[in-house]
């Protein structure tokens, strides 16, 4: 079946002329003075970043990655030592975790696609550091569980909120929970940049200085290292476009969460969804997951209808070439959600009559793959 329509997944164009000539005037401004990295805006950024999210310190860097890196780096962990995590993230949540000469170990996922608590305290060890959270889809992860099990246990909880900035649960905003957090700010987030950035969150002095040295090759001042690291600066640029972007996220993310209420109340039965924990007062919705077992097929057919849809990850990371087999850790659910997940659109420039269509198609095509009810 072909279909002339056409349901975009996430469209980052910016069409409207009167947004255009806002974030173009910004560019004309900072391209007159100079200062391309590191300027004032860097400096606004951080204060409204650590604003918004209850934090004290917000350090701005290169990219989301590059906050993992740095954040996980900054706490000068012994070497070889283990870190729990979920395995069912973007590769660069483990690849921070062994680019810091650690070992990650991998816990299970809950029905809200973060990590399963439960499954956490089985793993701990003597070498057990810390815990590595990652808020996936833009859900929080359970911090109240995750921030006993580290106090009993004298573990640091490093978040990672790169999808799930705007998001919050009963403890506050993603970016405040853990000793340290680290935000993406790439173009497909929810504060969006126009290429990579990101941010590291902490309420720690001493951390928020060591990360200002390790964003710049490790050197105090620019002249002396101290600390052998990587060049992360953020880009005057980017902070002055995510400073306006920062001013409508909230609509951003109400628009989003409406979205989904519509889908969550329309899908067919056939089709599952991840559970919303009670106390998360605000999910971002970076993606809109869904569960099927014609998964596949459901991706060729709604494509063959003209709707963009996305499978964000065929393999949980310890699946990967790299990490097959290589370390700790178990998690059965987990391989049911990767087999069976897939992402519908469902950002804030989705259309009424497109979200309609989308249930449409999605509907009919239930009814000729003859699918199960799944809820």
């Amino acid at each position: 079946m072909s279909n002339s329509k056409c349901v975009r997944f996430l469209d980052l164009a910016v069409t409207d002329r009167s947004e255009r000539a806002i974030l173009m005037n910004k560019l004309d401004d900072i391209l007159s003075r100079g200062q391309i990295v590191l300027g004032p805006e860097v400096a606004e950024f951080e204060l409204s970043t650590a604003s918004y999210c209850g934090r004290k310190y917000s350090i701005a860097v290169g990219s989301g990655t590059d906050a993992l890196i740095l954040s996980i780096k900054a706490m000068h962990f012994p070497p070889g030592s283990e870190i729990i995590t979920t395995p069912l993230s973007w590769v660069a949540s483990v690849n921070a975790i062994v680019l810091n000469g650690l070992v990650p170990v991998f816990a299970d996922i809950d029905e809200t696609l973060t990590i399963d608590c439960s499954t956490v305290e089985p793993l701990i060890s003597k070498k057990t550091v810390g815990i590595l959270a990652v808020d996936f889809a833009g859900h929080p992860s359970n911090y109240s569980m995750l921030n006993q099990i580290c106090d009993t246990h004298s573990l640091t909880l490093i978040q990672d909120a790169s999808q799930a900035f705007g998001a919050r649960d009963d403890l506050g905003y993603c970016g405040k929970h853990g000793e340290i957090s680290a935000v993406s700010h790439n173009s497909m987030k929810t504060l969006a940049s126009f290429g990579e950035a990101g941010s590291v969150l902490t309420d720690n002095e001493e951390l928020a200085e060591r990360i200002k040295i390790l964003r710049y090759a490790g050197t105090i001042n620019k002249e002396d290292c101290v600390m052998p690291s990587y060049n992360s600066r953020m880009d005057t640029i980017q902070a002055a476009f995510l400073l306006h972007r920062l001013k409508s996220l909230d609509q951003v993310i109400a628009k989003r969460n409406s979205t989904a209420q519509i889908y969550i109340e329309n899908l067919p039965r056939e089709i599952g969804l991840p559970l919303t924990a009670s106390n998360t007062l605000r999910h971002a919705y970076y993606t809109f997951q869904i569960f099927s077992e014609r998964r596949d097929d459901l991706h060729h057919m709604l494509d063959s209808r003209g709707i963009e849809t996305k499978i964000q990850h065929r393999l949980l990371i310890p699946q990967h070439q790299y990490y097959l087999g290589n370390f700790r850790g178990n998690f059965p659910f987990g391989k049911e959600v990767v087999r069976k997940s897939l992402c519908i659109p469902c950002s804030e420039k989705i259309t009424t009559e497109d979200q309609h269509y989308v249930l449409e198609m999605i509907e009919d095509c239930c009814r000729e793959l003859k699918m199960d009810e799944l809820r």
